[in-house]
């Protein structure tokens, strides 16, 4: 990890005596080494003692292949875009106990060394206590690009291209949501865990069945019922004087990057599309309309997959100075010139350069 660093560092307390809980928000800006740039948000539903110095954001930039760190992403189709190796921590600094929120607060990152577009795979990330990190976003928008997540505590947090497939990715968050509903038994009221068991039942069997609006209605019904429940019924705070489980925020953060990965279906439904390379990837949403590819492969994140993308330095056409950038990595895992994405940089990557020569890159049906 490289070791130029911005920082504000936090402060946290617990509820105090007297000590007022209110909506509010903090927004702080880094700029990092190599024009990396990020506008980092931070809103809570239910804080005391807010401030930017009480919240303790921090921001550094990374090697995006840094063993340390890609050992901790998904295991496969998930990387760190080489225009955004940035990590944002927030964290309270030891021996500072008076930040305290109660139920979610929402990580917005900013950031205009990513471009957004329609059906984009960058997806936020966030790891608790440097443990592996997972996907929490629960919308995208442009900004230039724009993610946010919800926590109900505090961590690591990066953006990383996401190429696995969506069905894939539901089944992972509704797993973990279901473990993790599991895994806080003792510290909710049982019939309210009864009642929310009930509710991610009927979400998985909408899952199976196909029926993603009926699992959206089922999963705003277990959000709904944490939000109702009193405190008693189920722990909601966070302190940074520690000894607390925000129990409430964590389950309502976890079902609404469930609710985000539910809706995000930007392609038409099978038989409802054309699809000319051949790959089942609607040409509406695929990234290389005329090369099949069907795991979507884009490791710079410019809506562009990597089988039809040899233009490594971005001007628009791919020529001898792309083929120059090229020899300059060859036989390495240097991810853009990895064109078929198989972890190393060799002669059928060469191949693929040649046909793409002295062209754009592309047609791709989600490039800006």
């Amino acid at each position: 990890m490289k070791i130029m660093r911005s920082f504000f560092f936090v402060t946290a307390v617990w509820f105090a005596a007297g000590a007022v809980a209110t909506p509010g928000s903090v927004t702080t800006s880094f700029s990092l080494t190599g024009g990396l740039a990020v506008d980092v948000t931070v809103e809570f539903e239910s804080v005391t003692n807010l401030s930017l110095a009480n919240v303790g954001i921090s921001a550094v930039d990374i090697d995006p292949m840094d063993p340390a760190i890609v050992a901790r992403l998904p295991p496969s189709m998930v990387a760190i875009p080489s225009a955004f190796p940035v990590l944002v921590l927030i964290e309270p600094p030891p021996g500072l106990t008076s930040l305290a929120f109660t139920g979610m607060a929402t990580v917005t990152l900013d950031t205009s060394n990513l471009p957004y577009y329609n059906g984009t795979r960058l997806r936020l990330f966030s790891a608790h206590d440097g443990g592996d990190f997972r996907d929490i976003t629960e919308d995208v928008s442009q900004g230039s690009y724009r993610v946010r997540g919800s926590q109900g505590e505090f961590s690591e947090f990066l953006i990383a291209q996401d190429d696995r497939l969506n069905a894939d990715v539901v089944s992972g968050k509704l797993a973990a949501l279901e473990s993790s509903l599991t895994g806080f038994t003792l510290l909710i009221d049982p019939f309210l865990f009864t009642t929310l068991i009930g509710h991610l039942a009927e979400v998985e069997l909408e899952v199976l069945s196909d029926d993603r609006p009926g699992a959206i209605v089922a999963l705003d019904a277990f959000s709904a019922a944490i939000a109702g429940a009193t405190p008693l019924a189920i722990p909601a705070t966070w302190a940074a004087s520690g000894g607390l489980s925000n129990v409430a925020g964590i389950l309502r953060a976890q079902a609404a990057s469930l609710r985000f990965s539910l809706a995000d279906m930007p392609c038409p439904a099978a038989g409802d599309y054309t699809d000319v390379d051949g790959d089942e990837i609607p040409d509406e949403c695929d990234n290389c309309i005329l090369v099949a590819n069907a795991e979507q492969c884009d490791s710079d994140a410019d809506g562009y997959g990597n089988m039809c993308d040899s233009d490594l330095n971005n001007n628009g056409v791919v020529n001898t100075v792309d083929l120059g950038l090229f020899k300059n990595v060859f036989l390495t895992a240097d991810a853009n010139a990895d064109f078929n994405c198989n972890g190393v940089v060799n002669v059928v990557d060469l191949g693929i350069l040649k046909l793409n020569f002295l062209a754009a890159p592309g047609p791709s049906g989600v490039a800006p």
